[in-house]
C-alpha cells in the first residue's frame, strides 16, 4: 500500500498519466479500485483499468491532464483542472510534414 498523503497519490497517478505510463498508473491502484465516467459507469478492478487506460492511450496517444486546484480533506481528494488530448486515426497521431 502506498504510504503517501492521497493527495500526493492523485498528482502521481496525473503524472504517470502524462507520461502514458499504464503500468505506473495501475500500480498506484488498489485491487478494488473503481473509476467512474462522466455518465456514471463503473468499472471496478486494477486488471480492468489496466486494459482500459491501453485502450484509452491507442485512442488519445497524446492524453494530458493538468490540475488547477487540489483539494483534500483526509482520504477525499477533489481535482479542478483540464484533460485534453487529439482523438488518433488507427491508434496513432498524423506525422507532420517538414
Amino acid at each position: 500500500m502506498d504510504q503517501r498523503a492521497p493527495a500526493q497519490v492523485v498528482l502521481a497517478f496525473m503524472d504517470r498519466i502524462n507520461a502514458g505510463d499504464v503500468e505506473g498508473i495501475v500500480a498506484l491502484m488498489t485491487d478494488d479500485h473503481v473509476f467512474v465516467d462522466g455518465l456514471g459507469n463503473r468499472v471496478t478492478g486494477k486488471e480492468k483499468m489496466r486494459g482500459g487506460w491501453k485502450y484509452y492511450f491507442s485512442m488519445f496517444p497524446d492524453y494530458r491532464v493538468s490540475h488547477e486546484d487540489v483539494l483534500a480533506d483526509h482520504d477525499t481528494v477533489a481535482v479542478f483542472g483540464t484533460a485534453s488530448g487529439t482523438l488518433a486515426a488507427k491508434g496513432s497521431l498524423p506525422k507532420e510534414n517538414h
